[in-house]
């Protein structure tokens, strides 16, 4: 995740090294391998009698399936939903593919839209959309949306660290 390019060739090697379907140990390895027209299985996915998998799970939803799984293993938790996990949003694929590139997942994009609109703090551009944005930790998130009549279109999200401070 550090050096991108590094980790493209990476992938790219062992995707040469062999044309049998992969099996790793690793959760990110087989998220790297996958998407490349080549069946990978995770060790688990052989424990539990699961098909291989050819396309990539993705950031937001690998957290969806822990916290189903921590559900499964140990019951409903007693913190209660965020006000923002409710929010529809609709993303294009080829966004999503932005988004996971950019390491930012589906909740932040979700808590930004949440938290610029109870503020009222968005700008509006000449293409109708709106940008929102919102400091999450020491990340700073900025989504450009389209308000639909049921939904939230996003356009592009970016993130970064760096603090803005605004003076009156």
């Amino acid at each position: 995740m550090a050096d991108p390019e590094l980790a493209r060739k990476s992938v790219n090697l062992r995707l040469e090294e062999s044309e049998n379907p992969f099996l790793t140990y690793c959760s990110m390895c087989r998220e790297s391998l996958s998407g490349h027209g080549k069946d990978v299985f995770h060790i688990f996915d052989l424990l539990f009698n699961t098909p291989p998998r050819e396309d990539r799970t993705g950031f937001s939803q690998r957290r969806a399936n822990r916290e189903a799984l921590r559900r499964d293993l140990l019951g409903p938790s007693d913190l209660p939903p965020e006000p923002w996990d409710d929010l529809d949003i609709s993303i294009s694929q080829t966004v999503r593919e932005c988004l996971e590139e950019r390491h930012i997942l589906e909740s932040d994009i979700r808590q930004t839209l949440w938290e610029s609109s109870l503020q009222g703090r968005y700008l509006f551009s000449s293409k109708g959309t709106r940008l929102a944005s919102s400091r999450i930790g020491n990340v700073t998130f900025w989504v450009e949306y389209l308000p639909l009549e049921e939904t939230l279109e996003i356009i592009n999200a970016w993130s970064h660290r760096m603090t803005l401070e605004l003076t009156e």
